[in-house]
């Protein structure tokens, strides 16, 4: 038995006559308990962390930049044409996002 190493009498290794019973109620609420869990850490996953990532990789890019300018490094200040530069920032904005795979959301469902 895989018992036997672990147990110190012969009694540690009998299961107990009676006295055990399923608590339903309980069960129910660790199943549940455990089910919300798993969406809030799916959800933080998700939706939390890739948006503090960001703001935090823009933040260090912003730093990174100011530092070079004070060097007297080249900035990288895009000379952007009026009507386009609103949809040039959006386009750059989702260019640092992760790449995305459509079998996780499959697999996810």
């Amino acid at each position: 038995m895989a018992v036997r190493p672990f147990a110190e009498h012969e009694s540690q290794m009998t299961a107990p006559k009676a006295g055990f019973q399923i608590n339903p109620d309980r069960l129910k609420k660790q199943v549940i308990y455990f089910t919300v869990t798993a969406q809030i850490v799916n959800f933080a996953l998700e939706v939390v962390v890739p948006y503090v990532k960001r703001s935090a990789f823009r933040k260090v890019k912003e730093v990174r930049a100011d530092r070079a300018a004070k060097r007297g490094g080249a900035a990288e200040i895009a000379d952007d044409h009026p009507d386009e530069k609103a949809f040039l920032a959006r386009v750059r904005d989702e260019a640092e996002l992760d790449l995305y795979d459509v079998t996780t959301d499959f697999r996810e469902m």
